[in-house]
C-alpha cells in the first residue's frame, strides 16, 4: 500500500512539474514577441510670397522752377531711409514737398515652406515717362526686419528696370519674418509734360 501511495505522489509530483515547465515556455515565447510599425508624414512644398506693401504713390506735383538747381537738374525722388527728394525739386501739391517715406518700399515677404528666388519685372524709364531723354525708373534689393532674409544674391545695386524679369535674391529664405523691401528711384528732366503715369511691377517667386 505504501509503494503505491508513494507512486501516486511521484506521479502528480511529475505532472506538476510538467505543467510549471509549460506555463514557463508558454511565458517566454509570448515575452519574445516583437513587432514594429512605420509612420509616415510628407510635407509637401508651397511657394508662396505677397507683397506687404504693394503700391508706391509719389502724389501729384510739379518741378520746382523757382530753384535754379532743379531747372538744370530735374526730379530726383527715392523711396531710399526716409524718402529723398533731391533739392525738394519735387513739389507734391497732395501732400506737402516731401518724397516718400521708407514705409512705402515694395515689401516682398516668403509665405511659403522653402527658399524662393524673387525676380522684379517692370517697365524701362522711357515706358514708364512716355520720353527715352534723360530720364530713370531704378530699383534695388535691401534687408528688412530680419538681417540676412535673402540667404544669397541679393541685387543692392541700383539697376534700370528693363522691361523683363531681373533677379532681386537668389534665395529669399522662408519664416515668419523673412522678407526684403525693393526700393524705387525716379528721375526726370525739369520739361516734362503734365500727365498722369503709373505702371504695374510684377515680383514673381519660383524655389530655389
Amino acid at each position: 500500500m505504501k509503494k503505491w501511495v508513494s507512486l501516486v505522489i511521484v506521479v502528480l509530483a511529475l505532472l506538476y512539474v510538467w505543467q510549471i515547465g509549460e506555463l514557463l515556455s508558454f511565458q517566454m515565447l509570448t515575452g519574445l514577441a516583437t513587432g514594429s510599425g512605420v509612420t509616415t508624414i510628407t510635407v509637401a512644398s508651397e511657394v508662396g510670397i505677397t507683397l506687404n506693401q504693394a503700391s508706391l504713390d509719389w502724389g501729384t506735383g510739379r518741378v520746382n522752377r523757382s530753384l535754379a538747381a532743379c531747372n538744370t537738374s530735374g526730379i530726383n525722388l527715392s523711396t531710399t531711409g526716409a524718402g529723398t527728394n533731391d533739392n525738394a525739386c519735387w513739389i507734391n501739391i497732395s501732400g506737402g514737398t516731401s518724397a516718400l517715406v521708407e514705409g512705402d518700399d515694395f515689401i516682398v515677404n516668403n509665405t511659403g515652406n522653402v527658399n524662393v528666388s524673387v525676380t522684379v519685372n517692370g517697365s524701362t524709364a522711357s515706358g514708364f515717362w512716355g520720353v527715352s531723354d534723360s530720364t530713370g525708373f531704378m530699383w534695388r534689393g535691401v534687408d528688412d526686419i530680419m538681417v540676412g532674409s535673402c540667404v544669397s544674391g541679393m541685387q543692392d545695386n541700383w539697376t534700370n528696370f528693363s522691361g523683363s524679369p531681373q533677379t532681386v535674391c537668389d534665395q529669399l529664405y522662408w519664416s515668419t519674418n523673412s522678407s526684403i523691401r525693393v526700393e524705387v528711384n525716379l528721375f526726370a528732366p525739369a520739361n516734362i509734360s503734365a500727365s498722369n503715369r503709373n505702371v504695374s511691377v510684377i515680383f514673381s517667386a519660383a524655389e530655389s
